[in-house]
């Protein structure tokens, strides 16, 4: 066993919400369960991603790979151990959720901090559960990568189209 803080780095995003751009070049993520696009890039990996404030202290957990940015309120989450994957830490995030919504701070603003964060239990499995466990969700979330790419071609593709159609 171990704890969330101890077998991961967790860091939050620089931007406020004003970063949004309407056809930016890379996801941006907020505390809101749409992913916003903007045209900087902090981060260049998988990360898990959990919104770190929301009023009704419903937060939006997603996972991705690639470039991104994050407002100042998303935390950025992956693992550093090499027998705990990221999407392991997803899938132990998600359990959570409902549990953060009776012990997040606030009064207004549910939000969460590194006190609540870092002491979530991690599993850590032996080296051939591990290694099995690392293959098969890597498999099962490289079609979810990649049909997410997929569809983020697909509105680029569309925004182009529709900007031709609207010259006409």
């Amino acid at each position: 066993m171990s704890t969330l803080g101890e077998i991961s780095t967790i860091k939050t995003g620089k931007l406020n919400s004003e970063a949004a751009a309407i056809n930016g070049i890379y996801p941006f993520f907020t505390c809101s369960q749409e992913t916003y696009r903007t045209n900087t890039f902090s981060f260049d990996q998988e990360a898990v991603l959990l919104a770190g404030n929301n009023a009704s202290a419903i937060y939006p957990l997603k996972i991705y790979c690639g470039k991104f940015d994050v407002y100042q309120r998303t935390y950025v989450i992956s693992s550093n151990n090499r027998f705990v994957s990221n999407k392991q830490l997803y899938f132990v995030l998600k359990q959570q959720l409902n549990e953060f919504k009776g012990i997040s701070s606030g009064t207004t603003t549910k939000f969460l901090t590194m006190k609540i964060l870092t002491p979530i239990p991690v599993v850590i499995a032996p080296e051939d559960i591990a290694t099995s466990f690392i293959n098969i969700t890597n498999k099962i979330f490289e079609t979810i990568f990649q049909n997410q790419r997929e569809i983020e071609h697909l509105r680029e593709l569309q925004m182009i189209v529709l900007g031709e159609l609207s010259r006409d």
